[in-house]
């Protein structure tokens, strides 16, 4: 069923829909010898549904990535009462990868 879904859906796509990536490379110290290294990844990206933003979790997953959660995050408008300009919502997810060198 999984490879079902990930065939119905081009993963280009998401490129586009990318929000934020960031790279954080960290060493770990003991007293002032660098023993241990590591970077970690985090991917933000924004989706048009809740079923894409499901499709893509799957897919990230899959690949070694963890999601730190889904919900809807405003995007433009206003949230003050009797604005012309509503609040539009998007799917977003935010995926984290930690890397050991």
């Amino acid at each position: 069923m999984v490879e079902k879904l990930l065939s119905m859906v081009d993963w280009d796509d998401y490129m586009k829909k990318i929000k934020m990536k960031n790279n954080t490379t960290k060493f770990v110290w003991d007293g002032d010898n660098c023993v241990g290294k590591y970077t970690e990844l985090i991917e933000q990206y924004h989706y048009d549904s809740e079923e894409e933003k499901m499709e893509h979790k799957i897919e990230m997953e899959l690949n070694g990535w963890n999601d730190s959660g889904q919900f809807k995050e405003m995007v433009s408008g206003s949230l003050m009462p009797g604005e012309k300009n509503p609040p539009v919502y998007v799917w977003f997810g935010s995926y984290y990868k930690t890397i050991r060198e």
